[in-house]
């Protein structure tokens, strides 16, 4: 399609009354702009809990961060490969969203509080905004979106998480105000 044909389809569109977005045409960008501040968003989560967890929680935290790192690495890889490589660095950035999906729930699994405990509420409810984030990027780059419901758990407490889109502007309004919901302001990333 030549430029001619794409701004003749966009009138169509826009003359049809459908809204165009153009959301998503770098989502790779968006990613690299996102992991920082999901990095720094876990870091609140482990501040957190780190006077409560069981022993050896920051090993499982740093395998969290570790996993970021592999996602980081993967994304600047497959943006800086030739087109033959895509497809093979694609698979690689969706194994490092799991290889930090899983770690999470890992986490979790380690945190060992009493589900009657306030701090199950706020966490899961946290690791969810990130998780959700996280499965929408992967949404967003597979050719076919996943649609296998994920659960997370703590201490005998689980959420369904759903696959959100959202800017790096979104995320952090989205925990900013979950932060403040919870009565932990200091949390919030700026």
């Amino acid at each position: 399609m030549n430029r001619r044909e794409l701004l003749g389809a966009g009138v169509l569109v826009l003359a049809s009354g459908v809204t165009l977005s153009l959301e998503g045409c770098d989502v790779w960008s968006e990613i690299e702009q996102w992991v920082p501040t999901g990095i720094a968003a876990f870091e609140q989560i482990v501040t957190l809990v780190a006077p409560v967890a069981a022993p050896g929680i920051d090993a499982i935290a740093e395998a969290v961060k570790a996993a970021f790192s592999v996602l980081a690495a993967a994304v600047d890889q497959y943006r800086n490969a030739p087109a033959d490589q895509k497809a093979t660095l694609l698979q690689k950035v969706i194994l490092a969203f799991n290889l930090v999906s899983t770690n999470l729930q890992q986490f979790l699994n380690a945190i060992n509080v009493p589900g009657s405990s306030p701090i199950v509420k706020i966490v899961l409810g946290l690791v969810n905004i990130i998780l959700s984030t996280i499965m929408g990027f992967v949404n967003r780059i597979q050719p076919t979106p996943a649609t296998a419901a994920v659960r997370l758990t703590l201490s005998g407490q689980s959420v369904n998480v759903t696959p959100v889109v959202r800017s790096r502007a979104k995320f952090k309004s989205d925990w900013n105000a979950a932060c403040v919901q919870a009565g932990h302001p200091e949390m919030q990333v700026n």
